[in-house]
Order: C-alpha cells, then structure tokens, then sequence
C-alpha cells in the first residue's frame, strides 16, 4: 500500500534527462498531483545495462488500454508486434516490479522496438495516469501531466515480453 501522497514522495529523486538525482524534498505548499520518484537502493550500470533505481508508483486500481498495438518500421529479424500481447494483470506487476531509469540511458542503452501497448490507469488515490509499455521490458508512466517516469524491469518475466 502506498499511503497518502505526502508520504511516499519523500525523500525525493527525479529523473533527468541524464542521470537519477537527489532532489529538494517537497514542500507543504506543493500540488499532490506533482508526482516524483521515492528514493531507493539503485543496481550498477554496466556496458550494457543502464542503472536502475527502486520505485514505488502509487497503486493501481484499474488498468485501460488505449492502444492496442503501436507499429512502427521493425527491425530484421525482430519478432512481429503482433506477439506482444500483454494482459492488464502483466501490466500491473510491470508497474509493481520495475525500476526507474535516466531517460537518456532508456533511449540509448535498452533494447529499442516499434512495438507497445499504451493506456491509463486509474490510480486508487483516483488519479488517472497514462502508461507505455514496451515488449523489451521498458516503459513509461506518467501522473495527470506530472514528469514522465521511464522504467526498465530487467527481472519481469511475463510471457508476453520478448
């Protein structure tokens, strides 16, 4: 369970376009809907994998796909789109499991494909944020316009990620 908005966001991090860094704590006069990412242990980056923070994103009451299938131009010998076909239930434990990664290491370091599914999801504070996510076990999430949160979940095993 989360709790109330005030506490979990703080001690504070917030992702830049370069690296995940400490960030001033909140203030009592601060919107709510201002999401940031809690403080956590985060794993070393490697040549090939960026580091990745521990996160807690506020809890899930309902997922909604939007978009069912997002194609793009896919690489040679990629698997086709149509293969990723992640259940509401997968897209819940993503946003359990993952971690938040630098944007810059979420573009340039993980496995990039033309392939996602995107939505909302209604938080149980019943706040709406939009998500993506990505068959190579990134994604996106996003709280009523807040920061975008990029996230990676290297241990996530559903069998609809590649």
């Amino acid at each position: 369970m989360v709790g109330t908005a005030s506490q979990w966001w703080a001690p504070l991090l917030l992702v830049s376009s370069t690296a995940l860094t400490p960030a001033l704590a909140q203030t009592a006069g601060d919107s709510p809907d201002d999401i940031t990412v809690p403080h956590g242990p985060c794993t070393s980056a490697t040549d090939t994998e960026p580091q990745v923070c521990k996160i807690r994103l506020p809890a899930v009451k309902r997922i909604q796909f939007d978009q069912p299938l997002l194609t793009g131009v896919q690489a040679p010998g990629e698997p086709d789109c149509r293969s990723f076909r992640p259940t509401a239930k997968d897209v819940q434990r993503f946003l359990q499991k993952t971690g938040a990664v630098a944007e810059r290491d979420w573009q340039h370091t993980l496995d990039w494909t033309a392939c996602s599914v995107s939505g909302t999801a209604r938080l149980a504070d019943g706040r709406t944020a939009t998500w993506q996510l990505y068959p190579t076990k990134r994604g996106r999430f996003q709280v009523n316009g807040g920061p975008v949160i990029f996230l990676y979940c290297p241990s996530c095993k559903a069998r609809a990620f590649w």
